[in-house]
């Protein structure tokens, strides 16, 4: 289940056009409350972020036991701490992608693509 992550609820109805089935406004909202709610306890399975601002921690700490972090773009220029007693409790996997890299390599490519 899609679930889109903005500060206000004032872009949910661009985020539900996108392809979002939730959205949970972070400035209005406990987004761990809310994940927990969703997902019925379990927590999100795969969360992709694109921020990586303090709010990260609230996101391992939303994850599924086993989940995935893949963390995509640095829109934030504070500087921030992995959650590590979080993150080593869900087994989490944590990984960076960036876009020219990928692009670069035609395997990476390729398996995009697909």
């Amino acid at each position: 289940m899609p679930v889109a992550l903005t500060r206000h609820f004032r872009k949910a109805a661009a985020l539900k056009r996108a392809g979002a089935e939730y959205v949970i406004a972070t400035e209005e909202q406990d987004i761990v409350k809310e994940v927990s709610r969703l997902t019925g306890g379990k927590g999100a399975r795969v969360i992709f972020d694109a921020v990586e601002a303090p709010g990260f921690a609230r996101l391992i700490a939303s994850a599924a036991i086993d989940g995935m972090v893949l963390v995509y773009g640095v829109l934030s220029k504070e500087l921030n701490a992995l959650p590590a007693i979080d993150t080593l409790r869900r087994r989490l996997t944590i990984r960076g992608f960036a876009v020219p890299g990928a692009l670069e390599d035609e395997a990476k490519l390729a398996a995009i693509k697909s």
